[in-house]
């Protein structure tokens, strides 16, 4: 094979592997960064944690099959198991370069990453699940008003309560952040018993 020949088997190899690499899936943080589909109207969503959890995490992914399954013309992805902080704006950052027109994150720590990346890309659409923030324009917050079930639960907990003659009741959030405030104040509004309060620090097995 002449010095010529090389160069141009070289090149192609080289125009190749940017090819291919640019069509395959992109890696940020360790995390694969799911494409669009062009002509459809994109969703991302980023879990906290794995999206067969049964819990917290799941019940978000399946909200996101529903969406698919029901609104005509949708795309939906997802990225499991992605910390809060500095992992998470960066997934947030890749997921908008690839050019998703919606994307959720699911933790209340994703909140000020979320805020940081829709001020750098206003044509998308960002929603965060829980959280206390928002721009007014791209980025702003989505939650249930699950006080009003914690309330009826502090009800039924108070009456049986007093039932037994035993007035202690006990509330255990898993973090000192807004909902979990809001939830524990709503369980106890209504109970003439003293409530029990954890202490912050303690920690999760």
């Amino acid at each position: 094979m002449g010095f010529k020949m090389l160069q141009k088997v070289l090149a192609v190899l080289l125009i190749m592997s940017v090819v291919l690499s640019a069509c395959g899936p992109q890696k940020v943080g360790g995390f694969e960064i799911p494409d669009v589909e062009k002509g459809k109207f994109n969703v991302a969503m980023v879990l906290i944690g794995p999206h067969d959890d049964g819990g917290w995490s799941q019940a978000h992914y399946e909200g996101l099959l529903y969406v698919e399954q029901n609104v005509p013309n949708v795309h939906v992805a997802y990225i499991e198991n992605v910390p809060e902080g500095a992992d998470s704006e960066q997934v947030f950052r890749a997921l908008s370069r690839k050019g998703f027109d919606l994307i959720i994150g699911t933790s209340y720590g994703f909140m000020d990453p979320m805020e940081a990346v829709a001020a750098e890309y206003p044509d998308i659409m960002y929603v965060h699940i829980s959280g206390i923030k928002s721009n007014g324009t791209n980025f702003g917050n989505l939650f249930g008003a699950m006080e009003v079930m914690k309330y009826f639960a502090g009800m039924v907990a108070g009456a049986r309560a007093k039932q037994d003659g035993n007035p202690k009741l006990g509330y255990m959030a898993t973090f000192p952040i807004p909902e979990e405030l809001r939830f524990g104040k709503c369980y106890s509004i209504r109970n003439e018993t003293d409530l029990s309060r954890m202490h912050d620090g303690c920690t999760l097995d």
